[in-house]
């Protein structure tokens, strides 16, 4: 329950097809994040924008060294040879040219420009494009303060759509500095997708724009726990609540919301999608990186996308056998034990054949304490068989 109510929605999953085994690892893409060797000891993130911080520097960097940066346009085509090598892509109608292709795109564009090429790799990734969900949030401004420093982030469990509600205690003078006078406080809100509305009995991608929001704000005002909250300041929701606003990338095709920028997230039954840097069936010249290729970090974060553009990098280098004593990513291996091995697969055995978890017959609790306490309990009484086998056999007095 922990997982589908918290982690799930939190770490942007869907909650009904979130794993363990998927969380656990979005969970270790953030805490092992600090030990990559790209990320130096101490390093905080800058105040800057992104583009003044890092890409103007980087861009400086690469143009000194002879690289062409196309900003602001799309690739239009690949041209590949009969052996299915790349020849060149054309860039907004200029064909380019080089020795070896590092694609870093989103998913959708990399499988519109293969389209042509039915293999396993290029197939599952078509497959995974059911990943890219919406990750729905709206701005509520209120002219008083409700949750104050009390709140950072808290997940109201009472709605369907798990609403959830961010207002960071670091955000305070930057977001005020910029808001009308009025404003007190701000919430960042965010939606779980596939669950049905409590008024509008849909799920979030059917909606429209407008319908989105009216149902968003109808959870957040009719959760027992946020009416209780403002019980406490003596006002109600709608006295104090000025306005909202939501992602420009945000938009309606058809009467229902979509997203320029939809988040992927790995669910059950993903992991086994996603391709490596170098699959043997892509053209020869060819590597992938970004969010949905498989990384040693495992989840999905800029961290673990950044250590698989590394990776590309290290295995075009490693495949055109030029040398290299750079920094390099090192591989998280997740250490496991056999200790609960017969657990783990007689639960592969349950899904596989379609039956729920082991859980949903027996106390899985109480089961690993009787366990432990058993294999502990088993060599105390091999050494106490043992010990009497001696004292007998010597005839040793006690």
């Amino acid at each position: 329950p922990i997982i589908h109510t918290i982690l799930g929605p939190f770490l942007g999953m869907d909650a009904n097809k979130v794993s363990l085994s998927g969380a656990v690892k979005n969970i270790n893409s953030i805490r092992f994040s600090h030990g990559l060797d790209f990320v130096p000891k101490g390093a905080m993130i800058t105040k800057s924008p992104t583009q003044d911080s890092l890409f103007s520097y980087w861009r400086e960097f690469l143009v000194d060294r002879g690289v062409k940066i196309k900003l602001n346009y799309g690739v239009d085509e690949v041209e590949l040879n009969n052996r299915g090598d790349i020849l060149g892509v054309s860039v907004n109608g200029e064909k380019m040219h080089a020795d070896q292709y590092i694609f870093g795109c989103s998913l959708k564009p990399i499988n519109k420009l293969f389209s042509q090429m039915n293999t396993v790799t290029f197939n599952n990734m078509r497959h995974m494009e059911k990943d890219l969900q919406l990750y729905f949030t709206v701005n509520l401004y209120f002219n008083k303060e409700v949750l104050g420093e009390r709140c950072e982030q808290m997940i109201i469990v009472d709605m369907p759509w798990k609403p959830i509600i961010q207002r960071k205690t670091q955000w305070s003078k930057k977001i005020m500095d910029r808001c009308n006078s009025e404003i007190k406080e701000v919430w960042n809100v965010g939606f779980l997708e596939y669950n049905p509305g409590v008024k509008n009995p849909k799920i979030l991608r059917d909606c429209s724009l407008k319908e989105a929001v009216e149902e968003g704000i109808f959870q957040v005002k009719n959760s027992e726990f946020i009416k209780t909250e403002f019980k406490k300041i003596g006002m109600d929701f709608n006295d104090i609540f000025e306005d909202l606003e939501y992602w420009h990338e945000f938009r309606d095709q058809d009467g229902k919301v979509i997203s320029e920028n939809p988040k992927f997230s790995i669910n059950v039954g993903t992991m086994k999608h996603m391709p490596k840097v170098k699959p043997a069936d892509i053209p020869s010249n060819m590597y992938l990186c970004g969010y949905y290729v498989e990384s040693y970090m495992g989840g999905v974060s800029m961290e673990a996308s950044c250590q698989t553009g590394l990776d590309a990098a290290r295995t075009m280098l490693e495949t055109n056998n030029i040398p290299y004593d750079g920094p390099l990513p090192f591989r998280n291996d997740y250490e496991k034990t056999n200790l609960i091995t017969p657990f783990i697969n007689l639960d592969k055995h349950l899904y596989k054949n379609g039956n729920p978890h082991l859980g949903t017959y027996v106390n899985t609790f109480a089961l690993l304490v009787s366990y432990l306490a058993f294999i502990i309990l088993i060599p105390i009484i091999i050494l106490v068989i043992l010990i009497v086998v001696i004292i007998k056999k010597y005839s040793i007095k006690v």
